[in-house]
């Protein structure tokens, strides 16, 4: 999995617009963007998110769901194909270098 990104790619479009322009509930604190397989063997961008830590447990659906929606339609408006996925962490958490440190349910 490489975590590098080109300036002026969609990738890196979508890295920028998530930390200076997004408007949502959650707004992330730091964007990683990592490629490597999905499950299914596809090659896949992995938008590892930073976010502020929840107040319960973890983050309320509606607000994960607006969040995934604004990347979707960024990622359709720069030409950036699916699949893509959003793996939210805490500020506690760090950055995963690989997909052995993705969730088991999407690496």
């Amino acid at each position: 999995m490489t975590t590098s990104t080109v300036p002026g790619s969609p990738v890196e479009a979508i890295r920028s617009w998530l930390l200076r322009d997004w408007k949502g509930r959650l707004r992330p604190r730091e964007v990683a963007p990592l490629l490597g397989e999905d499950a299914d063997g596809r090659e896949a961008w992995y938008f590892v998110l930073i976010l502020p830590k929840p107040e319960g447990e973890t983050w309320d659906a509606e607000s994960l769901a607006e969040l995934e929606r604004g990347l979707r339609d960024k990622a359709l408006e720069v030409g950036l194909p699916y699949p893509w996925y959003v793996v939210p962490r805490t500020g506690e958490d760090t950055v995963p270098e690989d997909d052995r440190d993705l969730p088991d349910d999407i690496s």
